[in-house]
């Protein structure tokens, strides 16, 4: 397996940052005598465009003079994997994940040790001082309205 491309960071270091991500994996083209990944032309309205002629030699010939690199002329295949934020290619709503599929225990970040996780992690003093907080806000706003209400001038 070939990585594309590797992500850093851990729950420990105290600056990374939990991201959705989305792991690709497939068999991508590669040239088989110089053993390097190639730049495939996929799309265009012309019989060199993968799409329209559905060869991988002819695609990759005219992708990899367009990027100025060597091709010998050799097609492989190679198993790859990639990450993607997951800013591309997101999931339709009806298939989008709830807050609990990842936020309980036993869900998506069940593994990830080393940071508290809201919703797993739950504290019952944490989450009364929470509820008293944003309960005390609300109420404050609420007298505050009610006040600018009953001394407003007539």
């Amino acid at each position: 397996m070939t990585h594309i491309n590797k992500l850093g960071g851990s729950a420990k270091d105290g600056e990374s940052l939990i991201w959705p991500m989305k792991v690709f994996r497939g068999a991508q083209p590669f040239d088989a005598v110089n053993k390097t990944l190639v730049t495939p032309h996929t799309a265009g309205n012309d019989d060199t465009a993968y799409w329209k002629n559905f060869g991988w030699e002819k695609a990759i010939e005219t992708g990899m003079n367009v990027a100025g690199a060597d091709f010998s002329g050799k097609v492989g295949f190679i198993k790859t994997d990639m990450s993607w934020p997951i800013t591309h290619m997101v999931a339709p709503k009806e298939k989008a994940l709830g807050c609990s599929e990842c936020h309980t225990r036993g869900g998506r970040l069940d593994a990830i040790d080393g940071v508290y996780i809201a919703g797993r992690d739950a504290n019952r003093l944490v989450n009364l001082i929470g509820w008293i907080v944003a309960g005390g806000t609300l109420a404050a706003v609420a007298l505050h309205g009610l006040i600018r209400i009953v001394r407003r001038p007539r």
